[in-house]
């Protein structure tokens, strides 16, 4: 029951629909599968790497070359830090970074 309390605040304070509107409903049924069905894959340290590069090619085409130059340096010390995984660059880290990439949908903004 509580996840389903979850579920129910976070498809309200991502789409601002109420509770009684048809959408709202729909969005619920989807996030609810989602989250029922998913198999949860782990995050590819080679694929997150290839974002990370990729974003930082970005910058530097956009002539961004401060936020290149700063992505690479945070995502470097990240990598460094223990996340109390015992070692450092653990699925942990790519896990998180993963997550963060696909939160972003305009990244050069």
């Amino acid at each position: 029951r509580r996840q389903g309390r979850l579920a129910e605040k976070l498809v309200a304070d991502i789409t601002d629909l109420e509770a009684d509107d048809e959408n709202f409903s729909t969005a619920l049924q989807f996030v609810v599968s989602n989250i029922v069905y998913h198999r949860y894959l782990d995050a590819s340290q080679s694929l997150v790497e290839k974002s990370i590069a990729g974003l930082c090619t970005k910058f530097k085409v956009h002539v961004q070359q401060d936020k290149s130059s700063q992505l690479r340096g945070l995502v470097d010390e990240f990598l460094r830090r223990d996340l109390r995984t015992h070692c450092a660059q653990s699925d942990a880290h790519y896990a998180a970074l993963s997550f963060l990439l696909h939160l972003s949908e305009s990244p050069l903004r």
